[in-house]
């Protein structure tokens, strides 16, 4: 699928507040999180309907769909046509819904919360809905993680370096640095 030919897919089903990059429509405004519907190629032909939740305050270079939901099922492979122009257009209804209905700036974690990736988002989330004391809590979880990769290292070098900021009481240098990781990570999604 083509961007054209996916933008042709959900103009028609999509409401205003929807803006296109790619094969993403995204729901506008964007705040802390982005939330949207992807099309998601299949190597077999069709392509995968995902529910886009990725928070932007977690530095990231490509489009993060570990909190993301697969439409249909893991392997189920849509076509264009008329069922996957309904799937999106229920699938961003309930996305508006979700979004109207709370801030959204903390996403649970799609099969739990043991993930020390999720644990890291976690935590910022919890700085900026201002539980900076649990947010260092779980930042100490996140930095008694015992590295193996690289990636993984960089995650720790962050959240040790938050979390000496939040109990130095330097809570609204977090928050810029929050804040500066959602526009870069924004931009670089376009």
């Amino acid at each position: 699928m083509t961007p054209s030919e996916w933008k042709r897919l959900v103009s028609p089903v999509l409401g205003p507040e929807w803006r296109f990059t790619k094969l993403l429509a995204y729901c506008t405004p964007v705040g802390w999180v982005l939330h949207g519907v992807l099309a998601d190629p299949s190597r077999s032909g069709g392509f995968y309907l995902e529910r886009v939740h990725m928070p932007l305050y977690v530095p990231s270079t490509v489009l993060d769909l570990s909190w993301s939901e697969r439409v249909g099922g893991g392997s189920f492979v849509w076509e264009d046509g008329a069922d996957a122009a309904q799937a999106v257009a229920d699938t961003a209804a309930s996305i508006i819904g979700e979004v109207k209905e709370a801030d959204c700036i903390l996403i649970p974690p799609p099969g739990g919360a043991d993930n020390v990736r999720m644990q890291e988002a976690r935590a910022y989330g919890l700085v900026l809905e201002d539980s900076v004391t649990s947010a260092i809590e779980v930042l100490g979880r996140v930095c008694r993680y015992d590295a193996n990769y690289d990636w993984e290292r960089d995650m720790i070098a962050r959240a040790s370096e938050i979390r000496a900021m939040l109990v130095g009481n330097k809570v609204q240098d977090v928050l810029a640095m929050l804040a500066e990781w959602r526009s870069s990570t924004a931009a670089v999604l376009g």
